[in-house]
């Protein structure tokens, strides 16, 4: 069988945030690994693409409109559609890493080795008098007038022939 995922390829989303946008493959991986057991592969696009600029434009507003905000996305192979250009870019291990992957600007210095061997110690633990302590707990209050419970059906407003709610006893 013929590989046509591959690095290089040019190919578009089809599902998620940055459906319809093209993407360049970073890395592809066919059989899925620990994390994702379904093929899936490592993509970088373009979310948002620079605006318009005029002349009369002053130079904030042209620096401004002229930004680029990349995307670096794992997609699975479903949600891609791949097209039939490809680019020549030299895409070194030195540059693409899968630690790269996991690190997101609110998950570093995040042990990820002790939460999955099950040795982090937890964030908050709470004092406990007694098993049947509920301090922890906020205090629930029933409601004050449940419309639906009735002890016979015809105070409950159900309507057996249709059955349907009576609007007439519904309260607006």
């Amino acid at each position: 069988m013929v590989k046509f995922i591959k690095p290089g390829k040019v190919v578009i989303l089809l599902a998620g945030r940055y459906a319809g946008r093209k993407a360049l493959i970073v890395k592809q991986q066919d059989d899925g690994v620990q994390d994702r057991q379904y093929g899936h592969a490592l993509v970088a696009g373009i979310a948002r693409y620079p605006r318009k600029v005029t002349k009369d434009m002053g130079k904030k507003r042209i620096t401004k409109r002229c930004r680029i905000k990349p995307f670096v996305k794992v997609i699975n192979y479903n949600h891609l559609m791949p097209t039939r250009y490809s680019v020549d870019v030299p895409l070194n291990k030195t540059v693409v890493k899968q630690e790269g992957i996991k690190v997101k600007h609110q998950l570093r210095g995040f042990d990820w080795e002790s939460l999955s061997s099950q040795t982090m110690d937890p964030p908050y633990i709470p004092s406990v008098s007694s098993a049947t302590d509920l301090t922890n707990f906020d205090q629930f209050d029933e409601p004050e007038d449940d419309f639906m419970a009735a002890d016979n059906a015809e105070e409950s407003g159900w309507d057996k022939e249709s059955d349907t709610v009576a609007s007439v006893y519904l309260p607006l």
